[in-house]
């Protein structure tokens, strides 16, 4: 493990030529971890035998694992440290960072997207709505290295593919420069997750209270106090009580009751409690699945919006398959997977609640996936109607259309929906 010691020496010296120049730090980390790639010269297990065989361990950054599956720290200074995080169900919100520093892929994959935020209104320092741009998402493979810029510059996201995705990562402890540490939602919201305050904790934990004791009073105390909140304390509140509610049509209606107050946030929470219970829904299926074409996949339906930035990644990573051809393969494949365990299920006589073993969320056999095939070929459900009438066996009939109109709308409106956008 003398690598990281003289990994960490080589930066500080150079870093130290630069005056300490946070601004100065990425570059520097990166052309460090190119000229000499932890991937080339360590493996993970290196690491994970050096914590149980050293004697006495760097200062730990992160001794509460709340980054990395778990985080390791091998060098550690006054100006810098670094750390090796290990992930193995590990999706990172988007976000940006108040530090400034490097990354390297030491094993693994991930998908990384990145953002452009461009604010339309603040609600003071610590919650903002505008309108999140999706600049680019590319595939990071081992030995690639990318760097860490402080502030709104670089916002990202990273879904691991690889049990386990390991990551090598250079990085001051903070920077004055870069304000807030902001995670951003796709409904045009982004929120400072850190801020700790007593009494928005304890008005929390006490609607938790009575919400556990099914007590009466439970919505009308949460509607009162939502009401008399400022905007950033209503927002913690209420994206907290969205999984409080059972039912979104349920949600939604509590958010109607809290008209007038927070009247221009409404529509913004709507939206952020559908995407946050879609990325929620998709990210606990990646638990589910192992093959790495198959995580591959829900990182691409997680992260990317429409079908042509889905198409040129799967042609990216692999350019020896029809990227339809593929899309379809990954989609009858998890289909099989759910019948299987609807059949364990079923034969076991096992409760399993809310379909928690499905993958996908709509329901698909092989008579569904020349359905899929055309939406995904561009077809209207019209068109996708009259086409099946047309295959050997179809009957022409009302309550067949009926059916394959309602499997159309199904499909647009299931976590299979960016491969219909076109």
């Amino acid at each position: 493990m003398n690598f990281f010691r003289d990994l960490g020496l080589a930066i500080l010296e150079r870093w130290q030529r630069s005056d300490l120049d946070g601004r100065a730090f990425p570059d520097i980390a990166v052309a460090a971890l190119r000229e000499r790639p932890p991937s080339a010269h360590l493996a993970p297990m290196d690491v994970v035998r050096w914590v149980h065989d050293v004697p006495g361990l760097a200062p730990q950054a992160d001794v509460d694992t709340q980054f990395g599956q778990p985080p390791v720290t091998v060098f550690s200074c006054e100006a810098f440290y670094i750390d090796v995080l290990f992930w193995v169900d590990g999706t990172t919100a988007i976000h940006q960072h108040r530090f400034s520093g490097a990354f390297h892929v030491m094993e693994g994959s991930s998908i990384q997207s990145t953002y452009r935020f461009a604010t339309k209104r603040r609600y003071g320092q610590r919650l903002l709505s505008g309108e999140l741009e999706l600049l680019d998402v590319e595939l990071l493979r081992k030995g690639d290295v990318r760097p860490i810029r402080a502030g709104a510059e670089f916002v990202h996201a990273l879904f691991h593919l690889d049990r386990p995705s390991v990551s090598v990562v250079v990085r001051t402890p903070s920077d004055d420069f870069a304000g807030p540490q902001y995670s951003y939602s796709r409904a045009g919201l982004a929120f400072d997750p850190f801020v700790k305050n007593e009494s928005t904790t304890r008005k929390i934990q006490t609607l938790d209270l009575l919400h556990r004791l099914n007590h009466a009073d439970f919505e009308a105390l949460a509607r009162a106090t939502v009401r008399k909140a400022d905007s950033f304390q209503a927002f913690k509140i209420l994206t907290h009580l969205m999984k409080r509610f059972e039912r979104p049509e349920k949600y939604d209606e509590f958010l109607e009751s809290i008209r007038p107050a927070h009247d221009e946030l409404i529509e913004a929470l709507r939206a952020y409690a559908d995407e946050e219970r879609r990325d929620e829904y998709i990210i606990a299926r990646r638990r589910l699945v192992k093959q790495p074409e198959h995580r591959f996949f829900l990182a691409l339906l997680l992260n990317l919006p429409e079908q042509r930035r889905i198409l040129q990644l799967v042609r990216g990573a692999f350019p020896e398959q029809e990227p339809i051809d593929a899309i379809l393969r990954w989609t009858a494949e998890l289909a099989r997977l759910d019948a299987i365990h609807e059949w364990v299920a079923e034969a076991s006589k096992a409760s399993v609640a809310g379909d928690e073993r499905r993958i996908l969320d709509v329901h698909l056999d092989e008579a569904s996936m020349p359905v899929v095939r055309y939406l995904l070929e561009g077809m209207d459900d019209d068109s996708v109607v009259e086409r099946l009438k047309e295959s050997p066996g179809s009957r022409d009939a009302q309550e067949e259309r009926a059916q394959l109109m309602a499997k159309c709308t199904s499909l647009r409106g299931s976590l299979l929906r960016p491969l219909f956008v076109r």
